[in-house]
């Protein structure tokens, strides 16, 4: 007789004589055998994967971009980089004429975009 004791704090007692303990333990030993293998290869496989395909973490900007799923014409992007290096460089004009294009036509694009999504869906 012994008890099995489960992690709830639960315990059943169990009798279990000769030939039946011994193939249980058995059992028990052969399972743990098996999952220290599988352990053992999983870990191999995942430090494979990740030395030839780590994780990136992405960059708040691309998070932002990915969020905005209306901004997908290469175009708009494009302008986008533009708008930003003529603020890096300080001319305030074409500046100032690329940000107001670019809100345009990204509110167009957010229209259009949620036009469609809604009659898809």
């Amino acid at each position: 007789m012994f008890d099995i004791i489960l992690k709830e704090g639960t315990c059943y007692s169990c009798k279990l004589e000769g030939d039946t303990f011994s193939e249980m333990t058995l059992m028990i030993l052969i399972f743990e055998k098996r999952l220290d293998q599988f352990s053992t290869f999983f870990k191999r496989v995942n430090n494979i994967y990740n030395k030839h395909a780590p994780i990136k973490n992405l960059s708040t900007r691309k998070i932002k971009q990915f969020a905005k799923t209306w901004i997908t014409k290469m175009e708009l992007i494009t302008s986008i980089k533009v708008k930003n290096k003529l603020y890096v460089m300080g001319d305030s004009v074409k500046y100032t004429y690329y940000k107001n294009k670019i809100t345009t036509v990204t509110r167009l694009s957010k229209q259009t975009y949620y036009a469609n999504y809604f009659l898809v869906n």
